[in-house]
């Protein structure tokens, strides 16, 4: 029965409805599409507990604990609880990164063709 209601409804509707009707329709599916919203638009700031930062960082809690008495890790602090954002673990993460022989080799050629340029100048 539904299917004739369907069928008796489109039937109903001329060619240029139908494709407007299917144009708002794919606009609408797209517009709520977290794969096409703009690059511009920062997602929620997504807050983490200790023990999902030393999951995310394959750290102990304890670990954890001491990197932020240091102060090496950021972290925020609602009375007694430690609260972490995601996106700095991951800055965080991104920062200890070490560096190849071969980036620090074409570092090192930078900085001393620098330095010869520097030399010449102030003679």
């Amino acid at each position: 029965m539904e299917t004739n209601i369907q069928s008796l409804i489109f039937t109903s509707l001329t060619v240029p409805d139908l494709r407007q009707l299917f144009r708002n329709e794919i606009e609408n599916y797209f517009s709520g599409n977290p794969l096409t919203t703009s690059h511009n638009q920062n997602p929620p700031d997504k807050f983490i507990t200790i023990q999902e930062a030393a999951s995310f960082l394959n750290l102990s809690v304890n670990t954890i604990y001491g990197l932020t008495s240091r102060q090496v890790i950021p972290f925020m602090k609602t009375g007694k609880k430690l609260i972490f954002l995601e996106k700095d673990l991951i800055a965080y993460i991104k920062n200890t990164r070490q560096k190849t022989v071969a980036e620090i080799q074409s570092e090192a050629n930078t900085f001393l063709a620098n330095q010869g340029t520097r030399r010449k100048v102030a003679t």
